[in-house]
């Protein structure tokens, strides 16, 4: 099973394909903004993707968070596509030291049980953004389904 730390020097069972921050007119403008549960953009039953898929379809900015996630996206849904269909998406960037001790405070705070929104506000990222993190932290054992 993949382990985490978070001592000085990170150790993390992903080093080059991890979670790249969102643009921010994507978390902003998007049909999804507000939605009271993204979880549903993140989930593999058939009526959570049907219903992200149904959001994103009256998206203004779809196409922009469409190309987005053929770059950057791994999980959930995105610009009216799953991760399945953006298999395409094999270049993701390589996180500097610092981004990877961020990752790894956000992962560590998701298994501390700190609330969504919570972390989302202390790392200045979108609570879409930590649901990735849970997500993807459940594919690797690391969180519990």
């Amino acid at each position: 099973m993949p382990t985490l730390t978070t001592s000085s020097r990170t150790s993390l069972s992903f080093h080059s394909a991890d979670i790249a921050r969102v643009p921010r007119s994507l978390h902003q403008q998007g049909a999804c903004v507000g939605y009271p549960d993204l979880e549903v953009f993140f989930s593999d039953a058939p009526l959570d993707i049907a219903t992200a898929k149904s959001i994103c379809a009256q998206c203004p900015i779809a196409a922009a968070c469409h190309s987005y996630a053929m770059a950057n996206e791994r999980y959930g849904i995105w610009g009216n596509t799953t991760a399945e269909e953006r298999e395409a998406a094999a270049g993701m960037s390589i996180l500097t030291p610092e981004e990877r001790r961020e990752s790894a405070s956000i992962q560590s705070a998701i298994l501390q049980g700190m609330k969504v929104a919570d972390i989302a506000a202390k790392f200045c990222v979108c609570d879409r953004t930590v649901y990735r993190y849970k997500r993807k932290m459940r594919e690797q054992g690391l969180l519990a389904a």
